[in-house]
Protein backbone atom coordinates (compact mmCIF):
# COMPACT_ATOMS: atom_id res chain seq x y z
CA UNK A 1 0.00 0.00 0.00
CA UNK A 2 1.30 3.40 -0.93
CA UNK A 3 1.49 6.25 1.52
CA UNK A 4 -1.15 8.93 0.91
CA UNK A 5 1.59 11.56 1.09
CA UNK A 6 3.17 10.08 -2.03
CA UNK A 7 0.13 10.95 -4.11
CA UNK A 8 -0.17 14.42 -2.62
CA UNK A 9 3.52 15.21 -3.09
CA UNK A 10 3.42 13.80 -6.62
CA UNK A 11 0.57 16.13 -7.49
CA UNK A 12 2.48 19.09 -6.07
CA UNK A 13 5.98 18.44 -7.39
CA UNK A 14 5.57 16.16 -10.42
CA UNK A 15 2.55 17.83 -12.10
CA UNK A 16 0.32 14.80 -11.67
CA UNK A 17 -3.43 15.08 -11.24
CA UNK A 18 -4.77 14.16 -7.81
CA UNK A 19 -8.26 12.67 -8.09
CA UNK A 20 -8.86 10.86 -4.79
CA UNK A 21 -10.39 13.73 -2.82
CA UNK A 22 -12.91 11.48 -1.07
CA UNK A 23 -10.14 9.37 0.42
CA UNK A 24 -8.22 12.50 1.31
CA UNK A 25 -11.25 13.70 3.29
CA UNK A 26 -11.52 10.29 4.97
CA UNK A 27 -7.83 10.34 5.87
CA UNK A 28 -8.20 13.87 7.25
CA UNK A 29 -11.11 12.77 9.45
CA UNK A 30 -9.10 9.80 10.71
CA UNK A 31 -6.12 12.10 11.29
CA UNK A 32 -8.28 14.51 13.30
CA UNK A 33 -9.71 11.72 15.46
CA UNK A 34 -6.30 10.13 15.99
CA UNK A 35 -4.61 13.41 16.94
CA UNK A 36 -7.38 14.18 19.40
CA UNK A 37 -7.33 10.72 20.96
CA UNK A 38 -3.58 10.46 21.37
CA UNK A 39 -3.40 13.88 22.94
CA UNK A 40 -6.36 13.18 25.23
CA UNK A 41 -4.79 9.99 26.55
CA UNK A 42 -1.34 11.52 27.01
CA UNK A 43 -2.70 14.62 28.77
CA UNK A 44 -4.88 12.45 30.99
CA UNK A 45 -1.83 10.42 32.04
CA UNK A 46 0.08 13.64 32.72
CA UNK A 47 -2.77 14.87 34.90
CA UNK A 48 -2.97 11.54 36.74
CA UNK A 49 0.70 11.93 37.66
CA UNK A 50 -0.12 15.48 38.78
CA UNK A 51 1.99 17.06 36.06
CA UNK A 52 -0.01 20.18 35.22
CA UNK A 53 2.32 21.50 32.52
CA UNK A 54 0.13 20.10 29.75
CA UNK A 55 -0.42 23.23 27.65
CA UNK A 56 2.53 23.08 25.26
CA UNK A 57 2.90 19.32 25.52
CA UNK A 58 -0.64 18.84 24.27
CA UNK A 59 0.23 20.98 21.27
CA UNK A 60 3.49 19.18 20.47
CA UNK A 61 2.15 15.65 21.04
CA UNK A 62 -0.12 15.81 18.03
CA UNK A 63 1.90 18.53 16.29
CA UNK A 64 4.84 16.16 15.95
CA UNK A 65 3.11 14.75 12.87
CA UNK A 66 4.46 17.80 11.03
CA UNK A 67 7.96 16.53 11.82
CA UNK A 68 6.96 13.17 10.34
CA UNK A 69 5.74 14.92 7.20
CA UNK A 70 9.08 16.70 6.82
CA UNK A 71 10.97 13.42 7.29
CA UNK A 72 8.80 11.84 4.61
CA UNK A 73 9.52 14.77 2.29
CA UNK A 74 13.27 14.06 2.70
CA UNK A 75 12.63 10.41 1.81
CA UNK A 76 10.48 11.48 -1.16
CA UNK A 77 13.21 13.83 -2.35
CA UNK A 78 15.84 11.11 -2.16
CA UNK A 79 13.82 8.34 -3.82
CA UNK A 80 11.44 9.98 -6.31
CA UNK A 81 12.55 13.45 -7.33
CA UNK A 82 15.47 13.86 -9.70
CA UNK A 83 16.53 17.41 -8.90
CA UNK A 84 20.10 18.14 -9.92
CA UNK A 85 20.39 21.85 -9.18
CA UNK A 86 21.11 23.24 -5.73
CA UNK A 87 18.46 25.98 -5.82
CA UNK A 88 15.75 23.52 -6.85
CA UNK A 89 16.48 21.59 -3.67
CA UNK A 90 16.49 24.78 -1.61
CA UNK A 91 13.07 25.76 -2.99
CA UNK A 92 11.72 22.23 -2.42
CA UNK A 93 12.91 21.99 1.18
CA UNK A 94 11.86 25.58 1.89
CA UNK A 95 8.30 24.92 0.75
CA UNK A 96 8.17 21.56 2.48
CA UNK A 97 9.34 23.22 5.69
CA UNK A 98 6.50 25.74 5.37
CA UNK A 99 3.96 22.96 4.63
CA UNK A 100 5.25 20.83 7.52
CA UNK A 101 5.07 23.77 9.90
CA UNK A 102 1.50 24.52 8.78
CA UNK A 103 0.58 20.87 9.23
CA UNK A 104 2.14 20.94 12.71
CA UNK A 105 0.10 24.00 13.65
CA UNK A 106 -3.14 22.41 12.39
CA UNK A 107 -2.65 19.07 14.13
CA UNK A 108 -1.26 20.70 17.25
CA UNK A 109 -4.33 22.92 17.49
CA UNK A 110 -6.59 19.88 17.13
CA UNK A 111 -4.76 18.16 19.98
CA UNK A 112 -4.75 21.23 22.20
CA UNK A 113 -8.47 21.88 21.78
CA UNK A 114 -9.29 18.22 22.45
CA UNK A 115 -7.12 18.11 25.57
CA UNK A 116 -8.51 21.40 26.85
CA UNK A 117 -11.97 19.86 27.22
CA UNK A 118 -10.61 16.66 28.76
CA UNK A 119 -8.54 18.63 31.25
CA UNK A 120 -11.61 20.46 32.46
CA UNK A 121 -13.52 17.18 32.65
CA UNK A 122 -10.65 15.51 34.53
CA UNK A 123 -10.44 18.25 37.10
CA UNK A 124 -14.19 18.17 37.73
CA UNK A 125 -14.41 14.39 38.03
CA UNK A 126 -11.14 13.97 39.91
CA UNK A 127 -12.49 16.16 42.67
CA UNK A 128 -15.67 14.07 42.85
CA UNK A 129 -13.80 10.73 42.93
CA UNK A 130 -14.86 9.46 39.51
CA UNK A 131 -11.39 9.30 37.97
CA UNK A 132 -11.70 5.52 37.41
CA UNK A 133 -14.65 6.17 35.09
CA UNK A 134 -12.60 8.66 33.08
CA UNK A 135 -9.68 6.25 32.79
CA UNK A 136 -11.97 3.54 31.40
CA UNK A 137 -13.48 6.11 29.02
CA UNK A 138 -10.00 7.08 27.76
CA UNK A 139 -9.07 3.47 27.03
CA UNK A 140 -12.39 2.86 25.26
CA UNK A 141 -12.00 6.06 23.22
CA UNK A 142 -8.46 5.07 22.24
CA UNK A 143 -9.51 1.58 21.12
CA UNK A 144 -12.35 2.99 18.98
CA UNK A 145 -9.91 5.36 17.30
CA UNK A 146 -7.45 2.57 16.60
CA UNK A 147 -10.22 0.52 14.98
CA UNK A 148 -11.28 3.55 12.90
CA UNK A 149 -7.69 4.12 11.77
CA UNK A 150 -7.32 0.46 10.77
CA UNK A 151 -10.61 0.62 8.87
CA UNK A 152 -9.41 3.70 7.01
CA UNK A 153 -6.08 2.09 6.13
CA UNK A 154 -7.80 -1.06 4.93
CA UNK A 155 -10.22 1.00 2.82
CA UNK A 156 -7.39 3.01 1.25
CA UNK A 157 -5.40 -0.19 0.71
CA UNK A 158 -8.37 -1.82 -1.01
CA UNK A 159 -8.76 1.15 -3.34
CA UNK A 160 -5.18 0.98 -4.55
CA UNK A 161 -4.42 -2.76 -4.54
CA UNK A 162 -7.75 -4.52 -5.18
CA UNK A 163 -7.37 -6.66 -2.05
CA UNK A 164 -10.36 -7.60 0.13
CA UNK A 165 -11.08 -5.03 2.83
CA UNK A 166 -12.81 -7.36 5.30
CA UNK A 167 -10.27 -7.99 8.03
CA UNK A 168 -12.63 -7.90 10.99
Amino acid sequence: AEYMGFFILSSLWLNRFYYVFGFLALVFIILTITCAEITIVMVYFMLCYEDYRWWWRSFFISGSSGFHLFLYSIFYFATTLRMKKFWSGVIYFGWMLVMSYTFMVITGTIGFIASFFVCALHLCLHQSGLSVVIEAWCWWFCSIGLAAALCGLVTVSKHFTNTPACLF
